[in-house]
């Protein structure tokens, strides 16, 4: 039977067939045909009740997990969340008493003047688990995509997400960029992301964002940062905070950009690659904070070699105008296949 391709977490192709999707069909339909499914290499059929309850031990996995994978704060980001900056940040406002979304209880330290106050003791917890997942995404080279639909803080995502080397979309979505993307791009091979982040899960038309629900569909993982009146379904890292403030949206971006560019010490991350390209050698990142220096022997001999080799950088990160034609006409993230 012909198989139906999708894209696997990690970018490659592979082909499921239809034939074990048919095989259930089949028996919730029939359910006296379910007893003649015969499992390869055993000796009697399973029940239907075994199999619904039937899960993979957590010991089988442990040789796939590795070692940084078990620490709590392997990158030690915890160093960068303060709840003072958070405060100055306007990071605790949320929105109106009579707007509360009965999931964001949780959250609340309380209310003053009907305005819901989040606590930033727990704010900072969730901060610290989403910043964390953040690194280890993008230290081992994943695709992040931001997304954003307050037309205030458009500008700021857009530049975070380019100084970052990543992607943002922040215009109107269209209805299945990521689950129907055969049907907009045909066989054209596309790379979906490795991580959402939602700089707010409220579209313009306050309703939930759409693209919540396909990254949930197609097994995304997202980090949203959720406000008193939003829905906190669907997602896999929260950070309850205010998402409408620009002092907000900015301290929670320089956090995100940080966690990107932060490695522990000296650890580089995959995604840095073209900001450590240069024509007489790679750079060198500092420890903190993520700022790159050159050597003595690296240093451009005159000015005019680092004017051009600043334009060559810019030119090589700007998008061609194939790219731009089809951004226009699909309207939908487009992600680029890494060069082989």
């Amino acid at each position: 039977m012909k198989g139906v391709q999708i894209l696997s977490r990690s970018g490659r192709l592979c082909r499921l067939g239809l034939s074990r999707s048919c095989a259930t069909q089949n028996a919730n339909a029939n359910p006296e045909a379910a007893s003649s499914i015969v499992v390869p290499g055993t000796s009697s059929v399973p029940s239907k009740e075994l199999l619904q309850k039937a899960t993979v031990h957590p010991l089988l996995l442990k040789p796939y997990v590795s070692e940084m994978l078990n620490q709590e704060d392997y990158f030690k980001l915890h160093r960068l969340v303060r709840v003072d900056e958070m405060f100055e940040a306007r990071l605790h406002y949320g929105h109106k008493i009579g707007t509360l979304n009965e999931n964001m209880k949780w959250a609340l330290y309380g209310e003053r003047l009907g305005v819901c106050i989040f606590d930033l003791d727990i704010a900072k917890v969730y901060l610290q688990r989403a910043l964390d997942f953040i690194a280890h995404v993008s230290y081992r080279g994943g695709l992040i995509l931001f997304i954003s639909t307050h037309r205030d803080t458009m500008f700021e995502v857009e530049k975070t997400a380019q100084e970052a080397n990543q992607y943002s979309h922040v215009r109107p979505w269209l209805e299945g960029s990521f689950t129907n993307l055969k049907n907009l791009l045909g066989d054209t091979p596309v790379r979906l992301p490795d991580l959402v982040i939602f700089m707010t899960t409220i579209s313009s038309l306050g309703k939930t964002h759409p693209a919540v629900i396909e990254c949930a569909k197609m097994a995304i993982p997202t980090v949203a940062v959720v406000d008193s009146n939003s829905d906190p379904a669907y997602h896999t890292y929260l950070v309850p905070a205010n998402d409408d403030s620009l002092p907000s949206v900015r301290y929670l971006l320089r956090m995100f950009k940080e966690a990107m560019f932060l490695r522990n010490g000296s650890i580089l991350s995959y995604s840095l690659g073209s900001y450590i390209r240069s024509v007489n050698g790679a750079r060198h990142i500092s420890g903190s904070g993520g700022k790159m220096t050159e050597t003595a022997e690296q240093q451009p001999a005159t000015s005019q070699e680092s004017t051009a080799n600043q334009a060559e950088k810019q030119e090589e990160r700007r998008p061609s105008v194939e790219q731009r034609e089809l951004w226009r006409a699909s309207n939908s993230p487009f992600v680029k296949i890494p060069q082989a």
